[in-house]
């Protein structure tokens, strides 16, 4: 069922050190855990790093994920540029992954336990049911011409 709270700022975990900075916004990330409240096993962190600095994804959730914001970071040789959100980074869970950066970056890290089954997606609508996806593009409140342009998704595999 939906809800909401607030959540003070005062009460979001920040780690410094080492050149970076991690705002965990909701869930568990490498131990802590922050006050937030979740529907399932999740972490939402929102990530500085200083060039030259490093930090790894947690390998404890089995779908991970981190969205570029500013200049380029590298994964396993590969170079990302901002603005890039990066799905699936790895095929097997628990792969340890290292998020590093030659400039000053800052990206989103998140990640969970993999859904109960595949989900269908139209521009803000998500389902399991692929007629419920129909029904939204019959809807005339549904934005004409919605399509996924613009947005760059990558999948990784090892």
């Amino acid at each position: 069922m939906p809800d909401f709270a607030h959540y003070d700022a005062s009460e979001m975990l920040v780690f410094t050190g080492d050149g970076k900075t991690v705002r965990l916004i909701a869930g568990s990330v490498l131990g802590p855990r922050t006050p937030v409240r979740t529907s399932s096993p999740m972490f939402y962190a929102d990530v500085a790093l200083q060039a030259g600095t490093s930090v790894p994804l947690d390998p404890t959730y089995d779908e991970r994920a981190i969205h570029t914001i500013t200049v380029e970071v590298e994964i396993a040789g590969d170079v990302l540029p901002p603005v890039e959100l990066l799905v699936s980074l790895v095929s097997r869970p628990g792969d340890r992954i290292t998020i590093r950066t030659c400039n000053d970056a800052k990206f989103l890290m998140l990640g969970s336990k993999p859904m109960d089954g595949s989900r269908f997606i139209l521009w803000n609508f998500v389902s399991s049911r692929q007629d419920r996806i129909e029904r939204s593009k019959a809807d005339p409140r549904c934005p004409s011409g919605t399509t996924h342009e613009g947005y760059h998704a990558r999948l990784f595999a090892q």
